[in-house]
């Protein structure tokens, strides 16, 4: 079978390399062809640079010259959707990440994420751990790029919000799965790197995120040296971290997380990978986020710290909970339960 995936492809972004990798991967384990569909409108292509260059530039620009993107073999950048497919797939899956989110500007609510392929002979569409992000209201005037999706063979999304969206404005029914990146062991990847390697990262504090807070930095400094780690910035540029990781392998990147001892996060996905490694780990509250994660807080009965409170173990989450564990896996059951029912 020849399936097209649809995301946030070829992006400087770890998590979104990590989804869509993983994604793949799993898919190709059972014997398919599998290709990430490189396309980038020019408005994308534009407002994701300028946006880069606003929030944070040192990090952005360094990871728009590394090399991890080249590991997804991405055919070349197409940025005029019609006529893209040509009836080429058997099979396109829509996901994982916000490809929905109308309230980001880079996309431009455009319709080619909701599945408007613009063929003559439509292609079998689902989705899996789609999300429309922080995306809380539909207009009527753009409730007609949602309706695309009442075509889709079955709908996967990974967060409340995005269900109730398709239930409240579609009518449409959906299942809440797992991020690829808990349904993927990463093992071979990791296998590459031995203890020597990663002699100067074991044990030490990893801070995946932009912290900015001046009280997070100053509890997160504190935590370390009564707990005497140093802390890595993985990702991002934190000025105040002991050393700042930004461009890297991306497996080294993972297999840092993997062998340290704490980590401090308040990304989507830096959760995700906290969870695939049974790390301990905190979560820094960051309203932006909040609506990514609730699913597996409510599921997993997470904690947050916020930036007015000393940090404690009291509420740090213990990714290696046998509570956790058990929940994850029967959610990775279902999720891959999913992805294998549709894709024959």
């Amino acid at each position: 079978m020849k399936i097209g995936i649809i995301t946030f492809q070829n992006s400087h972004n770890y998590g979104a390399f990590f989804q869509q990798y993983a994604l793949k991967k799993i898919i190709e384990r059972k014997g398919h062809s599998i290709e990430v569909i490189n396309y980038k409108s020019l408005r994308y292509l534009i407002l994701e640079f300028i946006t880069m260059l606003i929030r944070d530039p040192i990090s952005k620009l360094k990871l728009l010259y590394s090399n991890h993107n080249a590991l997804m073999n991405y055919g070349k950048l197409i940025t005029n959707k019609k006529n893209l497919f040509r009836n080429q797939y058997d099979l396109l899956i829509y996901g994982s990440d916000e490809i929905w989110n109308l309230n980001r500007i880079s996309l431009g609510k455009n319709d080619f994420y909701f599945g408007n392929t613009y063929e003559e002979q439509k292609t079998s569409q689902i989705s899996y751990a789609a999300s429309f992000g922080h995306t809380k209201k539909v207009s009527f005037k753009h409730k007609r790029i949602l309706e695309h999706l009442k075509l889709f063979e079955a709908l996967s999304v990974r967060d409340d919000n995005s269900k109730e969206i398709l239930k409240t404005q579609l009518d449409l029914d959906s299942e809440i799965h797992l991020d690829p990146v808990l349904i993927y062991d990463f093992e071979d990847e990791l296998s590459g790197f031995s203890n020597k390697d990663l002699k100067l990262f074991n044990n030490n504090i990893v801070v995946y995120g932009k912290i900015i807070s001046k009280n997070f930095i100053k509890r997160i400094k504190l935590f370390a040296k009564n707990n005497k780690k140093k802390i890595i910035s993985l990702g991002f540029y934190n000025g105040w971290a002991d050393k700042n990781l930004i461009s890297i392998n991306p497996f080294l990147f993972l297999s840092i997380f993997k062998c340290s001892s704490y980590i401090f996060t308040d990304m989507f996905h830096g959760l995700q990978i906290s969870l695939l490694f049974r790390k301990n780990f905190f979560l820094l509250n960051n309203p932006e986020k909040k609506e990514k994660i609730r699913f597996l807080e409510n599921k997993l009965s997470l904690k947050y710290i916020n930036d007015s409170y000393p940090i404690s173990f009291e509420n740090m989450n213990e990714g290696s909970s046998s509570f956790i564990i058990g929940s994850l896996d029967q959610l990775k059951e279902k999720s891959l339960s999913y992805l294998f029912t549709h894709i024959k």
